[in-house]
């Protein structure tokens, strides 16, 4: 796209404003009203290198260039992140990315579907799940999976199994038994992603076709495992079976540290109020 060079001059100085961040938000006004003329510098903009790591200017660029309806150029950037290796750089595109994604959740079609699958199986960002999760397909379920065990993207896979409900019970007990090891032991990622499958589970009900896996998990080695694992099962069980597993959060809490002896405790106390 040809466009004057006056009007070149004022992209520049208004994206020269966006950099500055206090002025931001007058930028944003200037390149709106530039309109579709500004697309091409703005995409430059979002896609050069930052070295700094300051993301905010390149996500409020994105931003500007969803409402300016730039679907292929944000589907463009999305599709090919730079590959970087510095630390700083890689939190700061990824934020732009997160950002892409954010603002193609308008359109909702099967391309930005696409797009955003393929992206999230790159890496499941919390932009892009959240994104995936709206559209509530379980072809997504792969991305919310990898997204669960890592602590920026937990919530919104979180919340896109939600939208998919109680028809992901079966896989998130599944999920709930998974057992990755690193070195000899179970990974540290691996027993955040049960944790918070186990913890969508208290969630759902109609699960009681499901105790025996869920009930084996109560004396799961892992804490945090065994009290989600309780939290499912004791609404749903009676007399040994439930003493069992208080017995077992007592245990718990005599022997973990707080805040997780708390949360076995209380857990306790309520089941055996109930009993």
């Amino acid at each position: 796209m040809s466009f004057e060079p006056e009007q070149e001059q004022r992209v520049c100085q208004a994206l020269a404003k966006l950099s500055g961040l206090w002025e931001a938000h007058l930028a944003v006004v200037e390149l709106m009203a530039i309109g579709s003329a500004a697309v091409p510098q703005l995409k430059a903009f979002v896609a050069a290198p930052e070295p700094s790591g300051i993301f905010q200017p390149r996500c409020e660029a994105v931003g500007v260039l969803g409402a300016l309806g730039a679907k292929d150029v944000l589907l463009d950037l999305l599709s090919h992140p730079r590959d970087v290796t510095n630390p700083v750089e890689q939190t700061g595109d990824e934020a732009v990315l997160n950002a892409c994604a954010r603002c193609l959740e308008k359109w909702q079609d099967e391309e930005v579907f696409d797009c955003l699958l393929a992206s999230g199986h790159r890496k499941p960002l919390a932009g892009i799940v959240e994104a995936l999760g709206n559209y509530a397909r379980p072809e997504a379920i792969p991305v919310y999976d990898a997204a669960l065990a890592e602590d920026f993207s937990r919530a919104a896979a979180e919340e896109a199994f939600r939208k998919l409900g109680p028809s992901t019970i079966p896989h998130l007990i599944s999920l709930s038994q998974l057992r990755l090891p690193s070195r000899g032991e179970e990974s540290e990622s691996n027993k955040r992603l049960r944790r918070s499958a186990l913890k969508l589970l208290t969630e759902f009900s109609n699960i009681g076709e499901h105790l025996g896996p869920l009930i084996a998990l109560t004396r799961d080695g892992d804490p945090e495992v065994a009290i989600q694992a309780c939290a499912v099962c004791l609404p749903l069980v009676s007399g040994e079976q439930k003493e069992s597993m208080i017995s077992r959060l007592k245990d718990i809490a005599h022997h973990c540290r707080w805040p997780l002896c708390e949360e076995a405790r209380q857990l306790a106390d309520s089941a055996s109020a109930g009993s």
